[in-house]
């Protein structure tokens, strides 16, 4: 009789601890919600998010064209050449 509850116990735990994760996982398809619509932007290689942000708004700060970029693209680290980047209405 112990057993059987301990086994039920283990499966009821096992079952809270999956279903978030697999709530996560069917969101919509990704980790990421879809980018805001714009421009796409192919990184060639030797780009920044600095340089592109000059090529992009010349003649404006590049900070805030760059704060967009990140948002708008979920980037968190750097960049690789071949990857496509949405770029904002917002930041031209």
């Amino acid at each position: 009789m112990r057993i059987r509850l301990l086994i039920t116990v283990l499966l009821a735990v096992m079952l809270l601890l999956l279903v978030p994760g697999l709530a996560r996982a069917r969101g919509n398809g990704s980790a990421h919600p879809p980018a805001a619509s714009g421009t796409p932007y192919t990184v060639a290689p030797g780009d920044t998010l600095w340089s592109i942000a000059n090529q992009i708004a010349p003649g404006r700060d590049p900070r805030p064209v760059i704060d967009r970029l990140q948002a708008a693209n979920h980037l968190y680290g750097s960049l690789q050449a071949g990857q496509t980047l949405t770029i904002p209405a917002s930041s031209r």
